[in-house]
């Protein structure tokens, strides 16, 4: 699909490089972009977890900006050193840095005011991002009936609201794990739309005990399933042009099987069917209860930081599980950080793996820190985690392995936990209800209602595959070889005798802690991206 750019020209207006199809004139989906009324400036509003960013740069005739980073990319351009460490620390761009100098990202849950010159003047909260429905339940009171019908109702409203707006034939089609999250979406979708339905659902390897439940929940619902694993489905490995396929780079290993699954919906899809994905549960509804930790390893004292930091260096505890050693892990990461950067960092491997330098650093978590005060001025730091999760992780890595396929085959997807009603309801009212720091309970009640307490209880593992097969694959380490090289985009910001090293772990098969593994993928995939989009 080609790509859409749009020009402000001062005193002119807004000109568009293709006809826009979605949204009002102006807009990119849910982003609205809009000139002030004396065209000198853009005024620009993005939803709190819009799973469509805005970069914008300066041009010769104004400002240029796209949804998609390589379509305002030139070949002349310089890779940023803060952008790389927020990929590689944070795995993706946390507004407004990006891995190209001179390039930003616009905020979300925010309006951002442009001047003529590209730059930011102002960002003020968009209290639109978050809708929630009258008449809910309020205070440490709420029973949890309560609490499970007004998520119920609101998710059921936004996916009848696309249902509706869809033609009269469309389906709908669920990508289903077999989770709390995915359970009840199909739990709603049985009640909303019992004929239309069809969950898809990816199994790993033979006997994947994740395959066993999500049958079993298909048949407490009576809702058909299609079971799909790799040998069934044909396209082109994740890594192959990566620029072409995803607007921008994130980091996220699982982007390999939500391929698979995804192209495997596509091919059973109708023109019109719809996809459900039940990205956004965990930030909304399953943080609450995580920020304590990690307030008070804030308050530990910085030297003692800064040993347990060594230390963990020393033990290359990056390249095994660390078992005892994992609180050095919880503590590196905690190094100069907030709360709140601390616990949604994807690893501790700066200045192991890669660079950090500690202005990036300090940076990057004060953007976090002022945008989560922005978005939630009253909001507690529970509250203020919740919603940096759902827009810099939930909307900005987990939506974007699955969005740009399903986009670019001329499809929509929609993610009813990441609606302003359901964010309402998470941010504005669940942090005070009973039980709120336990995951997740008020889903997990829902389900109980429906389904056997074996299924609605238990617990599911993450959604991946055995990466230490795919990292060992001879494509994936000659890519990854290739980050020492003088042309990678990289090499400058890369720790070469360590990276080599872990080529040689994942050559022989090592089984290596999920916080390298992330680090592994995703630093091959901004790497190939950069590559891609530079040209």
């Amino acid at each position: 699909m080609p790509s859409h750019v749009l020009t402000f020209v001062p005193g002119e207006g807004l000109k568009s490089s293709i006809p826009v199809t979605a949204g009002t004139p102006g807009a990119f989906g849910d982003v609205r972009i809009e000139p002030s009324s004396d065209r000198r400036r853009l005024i620009i509003t993005r939803p709190l977890a819009s799973t469509t960013n805005l970069f914008t740069r300066p041009s010769d005739e104004g400002v240029i900006m796209s949804s998609d980073l390589g379509a305002i990319l030139r070949q002349d351009d310089v890779v940023s050193g803060i952008g790389v460490y927020s990929n590689l620390y944070y795995g993706a761009p946390v507004s407004p840095c990006t891995p190209i100098e001179g390039v930003t990202c616009v905020h979300g849950g925010c309006v951002t005011t442009i001047d003529h010159l590209g730059r930011i003047e102002n960002v003020i909260r968009d209290p639109a991002s978050l809708a929630p429905p009258a008449g809910l339940p309020t205070g440490p009171h709420a029973t949890l009936d309560a609490q499970a019908d007004a998520i119920e109702n609101a998710l059921g409203a936004r996916m009848m609201e696309r249902l509706d707006a869809a033609p009269a034939d469309a389906r709908a089609l669920l990508m289903f794990s077999g989770g709390a999250d995915s359970s009840l979406l199909a739990v709603i979708l049985r009640r909303i739309a019992p004929d239309r339905t069809l969950l898809v659902h990816y199994t790993r390897w033979a006997d994947d005990e994740e395959t066993a439940a999500a049958r079993a929940i298909a048949d407490e619902l009576g809702l058909p399933i299609k079971v799909v694993g790799e040998g069934d489905i044909e396209g082109r490995p994740v890594l192959d042009d990566v620029a072409d396929v995803y607007p921008f780079p994130f980091g996220d290993h699982s982007a390999i099987p939500t391929a698979r699954v995804v192209r495997a919906a596509l091919s059973v899809a109708g023109p019109n069917d719809v996809f459900f994905d039940g990205i956004g549960a965990d930030g909304a509804f399953g943080l609450f209860g995580r920020i304590a930790q990690w307030e008070r390893v804030a308050r530990l004292p910085r030297p003692a930081k800064r040993i347990a930091s060594g230390a963990f260096r020393l033990a290359r505890a990056w390249e095994r599980e660390p078992g005892p050693l994992r609180h050095l892990r919880v503590l590196r990461k905690a190094l100069d950080a907030s709360p709140i950067s601390a616990a949604l960092g994807q690893n501790c491997l700066f200045d192991i793996l890669y660079d950090h330098r500690t202005p990036w650093r300090t940076t990057v978590d004060r953007e976090i820190t002022r945008w989560s005060e922005i978005v939630l001025p009253d909001g507690d730091s529970a509250v203020r985690l919740a919603a940096t999760d759902l827009s810099h992780v939930c909307a900005t890595v987990f939506a974007q392995k699955s969005k740009p396929i399903i986009e670019n085959a001329g499809r929509h997807v929609d993610y009813p936990f990441m609606s302003s009603g359901v964010m309402g309801i998470a941010l504005q009212h669940a942090a005070k209800w009973p039980d709120a720091k336990t995951p997740k309970a008020a889903l997990r009640h829902a389900l109980g209602r429906e389904l056997p307490h074996h299924l609605a209880q238990r617990r599911k593992v993450g959604f991946t595959i055995r990466m230490t097969k795919e990292f060992a694959r001879p494509d994936f380490l000659d890519r990854f070889r290739s980050l020492t090289d003088h042309a990678s985009p990289l090499s400058g910001f890369l720790h070469r005798p360590r990276i080599e090293r872990l080529g040689e772990l994942m050559k022989n098969s090592r089984e290596l802690p999920v916080q390298t593994q992330y680090f592994a993928f995703g630093v091959v995939f901004l790497d190939q991206w950069l590559r891609d989009g530079l040209g």
